[in-house]
């Protein structure tokens, strides 16, 4: 018979291609950085609920300082700015050196560089609300005449 290495050699060979985690087997288009929903007004913190929640965690997904599970977003913790979300904010702030007044804090120079943020790694420029020009160049479709 064959030593039990070679045996076990063999069926780690078998096993080899296990499938991914279950988390990360279904898109998750709520994740992508195109996806994730405009970033609310500052002033959150431990404790606040509802949709400007909701955004901030979407963005914070986005960027990997907030690890979430599949469920989570039919859960509760959707949309409560509870500790592991006060935690991805510090997070953020401490790789990005934001100085707020109070540590986990959502405050608007916290806002101001996630947006800056979002828009670098999207690699697109600010939005342009007033559309100022974008018509003109680099239409050159149908000849004129």
């Amino acid at each position: 018979t064959p030593p039990l290495s070679q045996a076990r050699r063999h069926a780690h060979h078998h096993h080899r291609r296990a499938p991914p985690p279950f988390w990360l087997r279904a898109p998750r288009p709520e994740l992508t950085l195109e996806g994730a929903p405009e970033l609310p007004e500052a002033g959150l913190s431990l404790g606040s609920t509802g949709e400007g929640v909701r955004r901030l965690q979407q963005n914070l997904v986005a960027l990997g300082f907030l690890q979430v599970r599949r469920r989570f977003w039919r859960s509760g913790q959707f949309g409560v700015y509870n500790h592991k979300t006060r935690d991805a904010v510090e997070l953020y702030q401490a790789a990005h050196g934001v100085q707020c007044v109070m540590r986990g804090v959502y405050c608007s120079d916290t806002r101001t560089s996630l947006i800056s943020k979002m828009e670098s790694m999207r690699g697109a420029p600010p939005p342009n609300p007033a559309g100022g020009g974008g018509e003109e160049e680099g239409g050159g479709g149908a000849p004129r005449g």
